[in-house]
């Protein structure tokens, strides 16, 4: 990995859920710079980054559809009694 971008050899993460936020979102940065680098480099994103950045949005997008639904039950789990 360098300090800006991930390329698709570098090692990942094989258990998104396990990561904290905040270095999901690093991951989410990296990944997107990486995307940059491809497209201005080749044209088009290597395969393998398009993987993780499809990875890595889906977790992004799990986690916000769980504090969603933590806050319409106003702190209470999903399903819990009124």
């Amino acid at each position: 990995m360098t300090a800006s971008s991930l390329p698709p050899h570098a090692p990942f993460p094989m258990d998104l859920t396990t990561l904290s936020d905040t270095r999901l979102h690093v991951l989410n940065s990296l990944l997107h710079r990486q995307l940059d680098l491809e497209y201005q480099r080749a044209g088009s994103p290597d395969r393998e980054t398009e993987f993780r950045v499809d990875e890595i949005r889906q977790e992004l997008d799990r986690r916000d559809a769980n504090e969603l639904l933590r806050r319409a039950s106003n702190g209470r789990p999903a399903g819990a009694a009124v």
